[in-house]
Parts: structure tokens; C-alpha cells; sequence
């Protein structure tokens, strides 16, 4: 009888082992697979933005851009980020957005949508890992504006009143 137990318990035990593995390896890579796709989702929401940043001089460009804002398959990237981003990313996202939709607030000028951009990447940097990052709005733009500093130090002042307006609004 002692013979027989030890020989079934190591198997019954083995077999209890592959099967939590198992389960833990299939919860490991669906939660690899929702990271990749919020990180696809989120590169795709903000590419249009920087695009429209990019191109700012350029009024046929800002048309194609606008006209992809307003598309159907991007409302629904948007939705995406609005149900699988976390709250800081969603409620950065909704400033930035709320500024374009005011446009008599914004007159138009790209260059106040940048710190709103930079505070959406911001947040989607600390979720997708660098939580402890030290950079601020402006600094994570510097790769792709020239004159970004200049930019930081003409509307600061400006991006914290309209930080203040959509805070008073909502």
C-alpha cells in the first residue's frame, strides 16, 4: 500500500503542476497580447496628432489629417483607448480633445495642442512601463520639434490656463 501512494502521489502531483503551468503560461501571453494590443492601439490613436503637429504648415496635409480624425475606423481606435487605456491616459487624452473641439479657445493654434500631446504620451509611456519616467510634456516632443523650447517657454503659461479652463468646464 506505501509503495503504491508513493508512487501516485508524485504523479497526481506532476499532473496538478503541468496543469496550473499551463493555466499560468495561457494567462501570461493573454496578458502579453492585451499589452500589445493597447500598445498598437495607442501608437494608432496618437499617430494622426502628431501628423497634424508635424505638418502644421502645410494646410493640404492638415486636411487629410482632419479628414482621418473624423473617420469612422478611427473613432473606433478611440473607443478602444477609451475602454482598455487606464484613466490617466483616457482623461490626457480627453484634455487634448476637448482643446480641439474648443477651437475658439484654441484659435487654431497647433502649437497649444503640443503639451497636450506630450502629457497623452507622457501617461502612455508610464503605463506601458516607465513609470518612474522624469520627463516632462514638453520633453518627450524634442525628437520631433525644432523649436520646441521656444514653444515651452511662449505657451506654458497659456497651456496651464487652458489646463485650468477644461478643469473649470467640466
Amino acid at each position: 500500500m506505501i509503495t503504491i501512494i508513493s508512487i501516485i502521489v508524485p504523479i497526481f502531483s506532476l499532473i496538478i503542476g503541468a496543469y496550473y503551468q499551463k493555466q499560468r503560461d495561457r494567462l501570461l501571453l493573454e496578458q502579453e497580447t492585451f499589452f500589445q494590443k493597447k500598445r498598437d492601439n495607442y501608437f494608432k490613436v496618437i499617430e494622426p496628432i502628431i501628423s497634424m503637429i508635424s505638418n502644421s504648415k502645410n494646410s493640404q496635409e492638415q486636411g487629410k489629417v482632419v479628414s482621418k480624425i473624423l473617420s469612422n475606423e478611427y473613432r473606433k481606435e478611440v473607443l478602444s483607448l477609451s475602454l482598455y487605456g487606464n484613466d490617466e491616459v483616457v482623461k490626457a487624452f480627453n484634455d487634448m480633445f476637448q482643446l480641439i473641439y474648443d477651437k475658439e479657445k484654441y484659435n487654431e493654434n497647433v502649437s497649444l495642442l503640443i503639451p497636450f500631446l506630450g502629457k497623452v504620451l507622457l501617461e502612455m509611456r508610464k503605463e506601458l512601463g516607465n513609470k518612474n519616467t522624469k520627463i516632462d510634456e514638453f520633453q518627450i516632443l524634442e525628437f520631433l520639434i525644432k523649436d520646441i523650447k521656444e514653444m515651452k517657454s511662449e505657451n506654458f503659461q497659456k497651456y496651464k490656463d487652458i489646463k485650468r479652463y477644461l478643469k473649470y468646464k467640466k
